[in-house]
């Protein structure tokens, strides 16, 4: 599930186009114009500054100025899924207008697609076994996000190493 953006600068995975809550009601997640894969988006200096290095990533963000970007990804999932219902394009977007939000637009656009989309992943895939431990990430949801590629989808959009999480 390679994370795409729109001609519009929304994101959008190319799996689900159509935007929905879990409870099955649908949600409208605008144009459906042409679309090209997101690469590298990560990788300018501004973005990189802002995350920081991996395993050592910058911890300045969120409500308490404590997370790192990805900590603050997180929360938004978490607020995204089990605090609001969303799926799809529908959680995807959420978490790319929050995490902007919460890190007063510290990484750009295309960058926070990258986080929004690893989480989409997550959301639409691991839901049960990431759900059970949102902010630690379980065995299990590693393991999940793993064979369903959404780290190294990750790794693809951003240009940033995810890690050896997958290799263990």
């Amino acid at each position: 599930m390679a994370a795409t953006t729109t001609s519009s600068g929304g994101s959008d995975s190319g799996s689900n186009n159509d935007a929905s809550t879990k409870d099955g009601g649908e949600v409208d997640s605008g144009d459906d114009a042409s679309v090209e894969p997101v690469v590298n988006a990560c990788t300018n200096t501004s973005d990189a500054t802002a995350i920081g290095p991996y395993g050592s990533e910058v911890e300045d963000y969120g409500d308490s100025a404590d997370k790192s970007v990805s900590g603050v990804a997180t929360d938004c999932a978490v607020a995204a899924a089990l605090g609001m219902g969303l799926t799809g394009d529908a959680a995807r977007a959420y978490v790319q207008t929050c995490l902007l939000d919460k890190t007063n637009d510290a990484v750009s656009a295309d960058c926070a697609s990258c986080f929004a989309a690893t989480a989409e992943c997550a959301i639409a895939k691991c839901f049960e076994p990431c759900a059970q431990a949102p902010v630690g990430a379980s065995e299990e949801c590693i393991a999940c996000r793993c064979e369903n590629n959404c780290y190294q989808d990750y790794g693809t959009c951003s240009g940033r190493e995810y890690g050896d999480v997958c290799d263990q």
